[in-house]
Formats: structure tokens, C-alpha cells, sequence
């Protein structure tokens, strides 16, 4: 049986129909505004200079392996490739599509709202037809008795108050166990927009978990 308090019990379903009710249902709520609070924030920052990387841990990963579990999932979650985005094998909801973003005051929204940073690393993306790139991966994770807070590296400091040229945020529902959690991807890169700047910032009230931006004044 998975149990989920936030999406209901499901019980006489095999464990991949079962899955794909209670995942279909926590999209439903994505739609609505991601309404849950999210246990996990990645915020990952693409096409960083080595400079930058300087005393952080690097990670490998296979990026036609990563490919294959997303297409897997869209397929248990009956997702088609480009049902989202044209071409693309997406399996959560996307909730921000802007330019040119700051993110300095996003981290301070994170730090009031309990969330703490618990991991940074970085790793070299390439993929089939484009150039590689480094990308920072700084994981925020909601404050526990038992959470490990570290520091923002300080060769990374410098670029958070950057104008990025690109910026996407997706919700994900995630399975831990018996039970379901939402995961949050924020994506900043460089791009070709920098005649204006915005704040990403988060907002929670009532149990309810969103995104917004504001312009500079």
C-alpha cells in the first residue's frame, strides 16, 4: 500500500498503477501552484567558468543513462516526449519560464522559509550536438534536528549576484519509500538577454509553496 497524506491511499493496484494514480494526483496539485512545500530545492547553475569550481567536489553521471530513467518514467506516468516542451521528455510541471534572473534573494526566501544548503557539486554536462559545460548543483533541504548545514563556497559567491540570462523552475513528485515528496529544479544559465533583471523569489502561506518574480523597481 502506498500512503501518501498529502494525495489519498490506493490500495488493490499493482505498485505501477498504483504509482501512477498518486503521481497523476500530485500533478493535478502541481497545476494548481506546486501547493506542497517541497522537501528538496536544486538550484543549478549552468556554464560556470573553472574559476568558479575551484574546491568543489566534481560528480560524474551518464547522461544517456539519465535519459533513459526520465523517458522510463514518462512512460509510467504516460508522458509523450513533447508533451510539455516540443521534442523534450519531460515528467514534471514547469511553474517558471523567465530571463535575465538574479537569484541573490532567492536564497534568502530559502534560508526564512527552514530551507539550508546541504550539498554543493559540480559536474560536466555534454550532451549530443552541443558543447559541454560545467553545471553547479547546490542542493537546499528543509531543516531537521539531524540536517547538515554547510556553506556557500566562496568561489561561488560572486556569481549569485550575477544578471543570468536564463532561468526555468520545475516541480517533480518523487517517491521515497511508501511514500511521495515534491523535488524542485531550478535552472539558471547564461543567455543573451541582460537588458533587465528580476528577482526570483518564493513565497509560502497556508501550506501553500509558490514562485514569483519581481521586476526591479
Amino acid at each position: 500500500m502506498i500512503k501518501s497524506p498529502e494525495f489519498g491511499t490506493h490500495t488493490g493496484l499493482r505498485k505501477p498503477q498504483r504509482r501512477h494514480i498518486e503521481m497523476q494526483t500530485a500533478k493535478k496539485m502541481q497545476f494548481e501552484g506546486c501547493g506542497v512545500k517541497p522537501r528538496t530545492i536544486l538550484v543549478k547553475i549552468g556554464g560556470i567558468g573553472e574559476q568558479f569550481v575551484a574546491g568543489i567536489h566534481e560528480k560524474t553521471r551518464d547522461e544517456m543513462e539519465m535519459d533513459k530513467r526520465r523517458e522510463q518514467e514518462a512512460r509510467e506516468l504516460g508522458i509523450n516526449r513533447g508533451t510539455i516542451r516540443d521534442g523534450q521528455i519531460d515528467t514534471g510541471t514547469q511553474v517558471v519560464n523567465a530571463q535575465s534572473v538574479i537569484l541573490t534573494l532567492l536564497f534568502a526566501d530559502l534560508a526564512f522559509l527552514g530551507y539550508v544548503l546541504t550539498d554543493v557539486h559540480w559536474f560536466f554536462q555534454k550532451k549530443e550536438g552541443k558543447p559541454g559545460r560545467r553545471v553547479v548543483v547546490m542542493t537546499y533541504s528543509q531543516k531537521g534536528e539531524n540536517t547538515a548545514e554547510i556553506q556557500i563556497p566562496e568561489s561561488l559567491k560572486r556569481v549569485l549576484a550575477w544578471i543570468w540570462g536564463f532561468c526555468n523552475t520545475w516541480c517533480n513528485m518523487r517517491e521515497d519509500g511508501e511514500s511521495l515528496y515534491r523535488l524542485d529544479t531550478i535552472n539558471v544559465s547564461t543567455g543573451q538577454n541582460r537588458s533587465f533583471s528580476q528577482s526570483l523569489r518564493t513565497n509560502f502561506d497556508s501550506n501553500y509553496f509558490s514562485y514569483q518574480l519581481d521586476s526591479p523597481h
